[in-house]
């Protein structure tokens, strides 16, 4: 499988590849003559919901075994699109996405005269 990860300036994360089917046999099916498949493959997404949660969130996705597929999320402000890293694990693909630490707002005094 080919993989490619991005985030473009709007901090869209998109996930796109190609799978190639695999014929056991000389006279099997190309991947070109159908462009749906009755068995599929899942990605499994999880983390952690709101920024003051510990709960985690998991989905599930089914693609196909074959073909090409892109996949965009919209990437909340505090996170650290500069640190997102993305590893290949036995075909499962895991992204770590951390948050920035909001920056403390500045206080300043103002005398009262």
């Amino acid at each position: 499988m080919d993989l490619q990860v991005q985030v473009n300036k709007d901090r869209e994360l998109s996930i796109s590849g190609e799978r190639q089917q695999r014929s056991s046999s000389p006279g099997a099916a190309s991947s070109s003559s159908s462009s749906s498949s009755s068995s599929s493959a899942e990605v499994d997404v999880e983390g952690a919901e709101g920024s003051n949660t510990a709960q985690k969130i998991q989905r599930k996705r089914q693609e196909r075994r074959f073909g090409t597929f892109k996949r965009t999320w919209n990437l909340p402000e505090d996170a650290d699109v500069s640190q997102i890293k993305a590893t290949v694990d036995q075909g499962v693909l895991s992204l770590t996405i951390n948050r920035v630490q909001p920056a403390e707002p500045e206080v300043t005094n103002i005398p009262i005269s």
